[in-house]
C-alpha cells in the first residue's frame, strides 16, 4: 500500500494507448555489470482499441448527478486539491521491466496462496524499497504477450513472494482489466493490472497521451463500494457524495489547455485528461496521477530513484496549478466499451490531440519536484554546518537567489534580521529560490555520511497558499544528487521545512541547500530564518528505527497506566467475523469517553480541549523511563482486534499537534500484531510535529498465522523535558 504520504498501494495497470515498448540495458562499466534498468524505447498501444484505457470519451457525455459534490470533496483542503505525479521524483508508482527468452523464470506465490509460475524475472532486478514494492514485468514470450502485476513483491530466499498477483494480457484481445492464472488481482484497489494509465516519458516527450490515466485520491472522501469496471474498492467515506473507485474523472473539455499555469509537460497530462479521462483506481494519502518510475542502483546497491528519464520532461511540479475545481465525474455505461458483447477490434477513430507545446530537454537545473509521500522531517541536530544561517546584521552572503532576489527584513523568527525573498521571474516560469550554492558550504562532505537540513519560512502576500519545498544537493562538476521535503502551503505564520541526505557516491565537492517556492507570480515573495545543516553521524545519536512501547523482555508500564487495557466488549469484532468496511475498529478514538483504553509507555496521558474534532483530545506529556528518548500513546497490545487473520490489511490513521518544546521533533504511527512476546511490526514514516493538526498514517498486513491481538501506537523521538503532544480520531480499519 502506501502513500502515506502518498499516494499509497496498489498500482494500476497501465493501458495506454500509447505505452511503451520496454527494454532492459546490461551494460558492463569497468568490469561490473550494471543493474536491469526499466527504461522506455518507442511508444506502443497495448490492450483493445475500446477497453476502458484506449477510448476517448464522447462529446457531451453524461455526468453522475452528484458530480460537483463530488469534485469539492478534492477541492476541500490543500492536499487533496494539489495533483502529485508519483514516480517522476518520488517512489510509490510502478517500475515497468521488459523480459526476453533468456530471462530467468520463477514460481511466485502470494499472500493467500495462489501461485503464478513461469514468471519471468531478469537477474539483479531492481525492487522497489517502499512497502508496496509495486513492479510489472512484461513477457512477449508468450501468447497472449503479458504483463505481470504485483503488490510487495519481494526475495524470499533463491525466488519470490508477492502481497497480491495476476497477469494481464497485453495484445488486441486484452481488455486492460481482467487478470488470469489464479491471480486475486492485478495489484490495485480496484483488481487492475498496475500497468494500466501510467505515463511514460515518451509521451510526455511525442508531446501527447492517447490513453487514459490512473488517479488515486484520499480514501477519507472514497466509498467502500466501487463501481464498474472496479472489481473491488477500499475507501471508507459513508458520505452519499463519496468518490467511487471505478470513476472516470475528467477536465471540462471547454477550458484551453495552452492558456493553463502548467509546464509543457503538464499541458500534455491536462490534454489527455480532457480527452480519455483518468481511471479512480486507487486510494492514498494524496491526490495522485501515476507515471513510470525508474530505479537505479544506490548506496551498497540498494535501489533507488532514478530520475534522468523524465529530465527535462516532467519534475513532478507540473500540476501545482492545475484547476481540479474544474474536473468532473463522467458516467461509464459497461456497454459503451464493447463490441457484440465482446472486446473485438472496432474502428472508432482516435482523436487527434489538440497541440500542446512539446517540452524539451533543458539543462537549466530544476529545483525539485512533487513528494507524494511526505519524506520523513528530521528536526536539526546541534552543530549547524552553516554560516550567517539567520541573516543577522543585515548580512545576505552567502545567501543568493534563483530567479528572486534577497533583502533583509526584521520580521524574524529569531534574532534580529531574517532573509526576504522576491521573485523577480526569468526563463522558468512560476518558480524562483533561496540557495547557498552549489557548491554550498560543506565542502567535500564524504560518503556515507548522513546530513539534516532545516528552515524556518513564512509566506507574504500573494505567496500566502502556494507551495514551498526545502532541498539538499551534493554536487560535482559533473553531477548534481538532491533530496526533496515533503511539499508545504506557506501561510502567514512560521513553519519549518525539513530534509536528510545521505551523500551515496564519492568525489562529491560540497553540499547545498535551498528553499523553492512553485506558482510564483509577480508580488510573490516568501521570508526564510534560521537555517541549519548538521552532521547526523557525528552529533547525537539517532533513535532506533522502530521504537517499541512494549520494553522487552520484561514490560515495566509506566505506574499511571496500563500496557494491556480490557478493550471495549464493543470495539473487538469476533475472531470469526470479517469487520465490516468502513467501521472504524477503535473504541473511544476521539477521547470523548475518557482515557480508557488508551495508555503511555514513557509519558502520561490526560484529556485536552484542544481537539480536532469534537470537544476532546489527548495529551501525551514524556515522563521519562528506561529507554530513552522515546514516548508512546497506544492500546495495547494486545490491542482491540483479537486473532487477525493472516494475510489481512489494516490502515490506521491518527491526527496529531506538537506542543512547546516537542515542536519540530518526529512522530509516527505503528501497526503491531502480537502472540505472547511474538510480534510484527510496520511502522508509518516520520513526521515532524507542528503547531497545527497533521494526519498520519500507517499500512500493515498479517504475516504469521495464529497472530491473538492487533494494536497501534503513536511514538514521538527525542523526548526531553517539558515535551508533550496531543492526539485525536484515531482509526483503524480491515482493508
Amino acid at each position: 500500500m502506501g502513500m502515506m504520504n502518498l499516494a499509497r498501494r496498489r498500482p494500476g495497470r497501465v493501458v495506454f494507448h500509447c505505452v511503451l515498448v520496454f527494454f532492459l540495458m546490461s551494460m558492463v562499466i569497468g568490469g561490473i555489470v550494471a543493474m536491469p534498468k526499466a527504461t522506455s524505447a518507442a511508444v506502443a498501444i497495448p490492450f483493445n482499441t475500446r477497453s476502458i484505457w484506449n477510448q476517448p470519451i464522447p462529446a457531451n457525455p453524461a455526468l453522475v448527478s452528484n458530480s460537483s459534490q463530488m469534485i469539492q470533496n478534492l477541492t476541500s483542503t490543500p492536499d487533496r486539491s494539489q495533483i502529485i505525479l508519483p514516480g517522476v521524483h518520488q517512489y510509490w508508482s510502478v517500475p515497468v521491466y521488459e523480459t526476453d527468452a533468456s530471462t530467468p523464470r520463477y514460481t511466485v506465490t502470494d499472500m493467500y496462496g495462489y501461485s503464478v509460475s513461469n514468471v519471468p524475472i531478469p537477474n539483479g532486478v531492481l525492487l522497489d524499497p517502499t512497502s508496496d514494492s509495486k513492479i510489472v514485468l512484461i513477457d512477449r514470450t508468450v501468447s497472449p504477450a503479458r504483463a505481470y502485476s504485483f503488490w510487495a513483491f519481494e526475495r524470499s530466499g533463491s525466488g519470490y513472494t508477492a502481497g497480491s498477483t495476476g497477469w494481464g494480457d497485453i495484445t488486441t484481445n486484452g481488455d486492460g482489466i481482467h487478470n488470469f492464472d489464479g491471480g486475486r488481482w492485478g495489484g490495485r484497489a480496484t483488481g487492475w493490472n498496475y500497468l494500466g494509465g501510467l505515463i511514460t516519458p515518451d509521451e510526455i516527450r511525442q508531446g501527447h497521451i492517447d490513453h487514459a490515466l490512473v488517479m488515486s485520491v484520499d480514501p477519507a472522501i472514497v466509498s467502500p463500494t466501487g463501481v464498474w469496471p472496479a472489481m473491488q474498492a477500499d475507501g471508507y467515506s459513508s458520505s452519499s457524495d463519496a468518490l467511487r473507485e471505478g470513476g472516470r474523472i475528467q477536465l471540462d473539455p471547454s477550458i484551453d489547455v495552452n492558456s493553463l499555469n502548467l509546464t509543457p509537460g503538464g499541458k500534455v497530462i491536462a490534454r489527455a485528461l480532457q480527452v480519455y479521462g483518468a481511471w479512480m483506481g486507487d486510494t492514498g494519502g494524496s491526490t495522485a496521477i501515476y507515471a513510470q518510475e525508474f530505479l537505479k542502483p544506490g548506496t551498497n546497491g540498494a535501489p533507488t530513484l532514478d530520475q534522468s528519464p523524465w529530465q527535462g520532461l516532467l519534475d513532478g511540479s507540473d500540476l501545482n496549478n492545475f484547476p481540479v475545481n474544474r474536473l468532473r465525474v463522467v458516467q461509464a455505461n459497461e456497454s459503451d466499451f464493447y463490441v457484440n458483447n465482446s472486446w473485438a477490434p472496432s474502428t472508432v477513430a482516435t482523436p487527434t490531440p489538440t497541440a500542446t507545446n512539446t517540452p524539451a530537454p533543458t539543462a537549466t537545473p530544476q529545483p525539485g519536484t512533487a513528494t507524494p509521500t511526505p519524506t520523513p522531517s528530521i528536526a536539526p541536530f546541534s552543530g549547524n554546518l552553516l554560516t550567517n544561517p539567520g541573516f543577522e546584521g543585515g548580512v545576505i552572503s552567502p545567501w543568493r537567489s534563483w530567479q528572486g532576489s534577497v533583502s533583509i527584513t526584521n520580521d524574524a523568527r529569531s534574532g534580529t534580521a531574517a532573509g526576504k525573498v522576491t521573485y523577480v521571474g526569468g526563463t522558468t516560469a512560476g518558480m524562483f529560490s533561496v540557495d547557498d550554492g552549489p557548491p554550498g558550504q560543506v565542502a567535500n562532505p564524504p560518503s556515507g555520511t548522513t546530513y539534516n537540513g532545516s528552515v524556518w519560512v513564512k509566506g507574504l502576500g500573494s505567496s500566502v497558499g502556494k507551495t514551498v519545498r526545502l532541498v539538499m544537493r551534493a554536487s560535482n562538476s559533473t553531477a548534481e544528487y538532491e533530496t526533496r521535503s515533503s511539499d508545504l502551503v506557506l501561510s502567514s505564520g512560521w513553519q519549518q521545512l525539513s530534509a536528510t541526505h545521505t551523500i551515496a557516491n564519492t568525489g562529491m565537492t560540497g553540499l547545498d541547500i535551498y528553499v523553492v517556492q512553485f506558482g510564483a507570480g509577480a508580488g510573490d515573495a516568501l521570508v526564510v530564518d534560521d537555517f541549519s545543516v548538521s552532521n547526523a553521524s557525528s552529533s547525537i545519536a539517532t533513535p532506533t528505527p522502530t521504537p517499541s512501547p512494549a520494553p522487552s523482555p520484561s514490560p515495566t508500564p509506566t505506574p499511571a497506566s496500563s500496557p494491556s487495557p480490557t478493550p471495549s466488549p464493543t470495539a473487538s469484532p469476533s475472531p470469526s467475523v470479517t469487520p465490516t468496511p468502513g467501521v472504524n475498529l477503535l473504541s473511544n478514538p476521539g477521547f470523548e469517553s475518557g482515557i480508557s483504553p488508551w495508555a503511555s509507555w514513557q509519558g502520561k496521558i490526560s484529556l485536552s480541549s484542544d481537539a480536532h474534532s469534537g470537544s476532546r483530545s489527548a495529551s501525551v506529556a514524556f515522563v521519562s523511563g528506561s529507554t530513552p528518548p522515546t514516548y508512546t500513546i497506544g492500546n495495547g497490545p494486545p490491542g482491540e482486534v483479537t486473532d487477525p487473520p493472516v494475510g489481512a490489511r489494516y490502515e490506521a490513521t491518527a491526527w496529531v499537534k506538537g506542543a512547546g518544546s516537542s515542536i519540530g521533533k518526529q512522530v509516527r504511527l505503528v501497526i503491531r500484531d502480537s502472540k505472547g512476546n511474538t510480534q510484527h511490526e510496520t511502522a508509518g514514516p516520520w513526521v515532524a510535529l507542528s503547531s497545527g493538526w497533521q494526519q498520519i498514517s500507517v499500512t500493515h498486513t498479517i504475516s504469521k498465522a495464529g497472530m491473538t491481538g492487533l494494536d497501534i501506537y503513536v511514538v514521538q523521538t527525542k523526548a526531553a523535558g517539558s515535551d508533550s503532544f496531543l492526539v485525536d480520531d484515531l482509526s483503524l480499519y480491515r482493508k
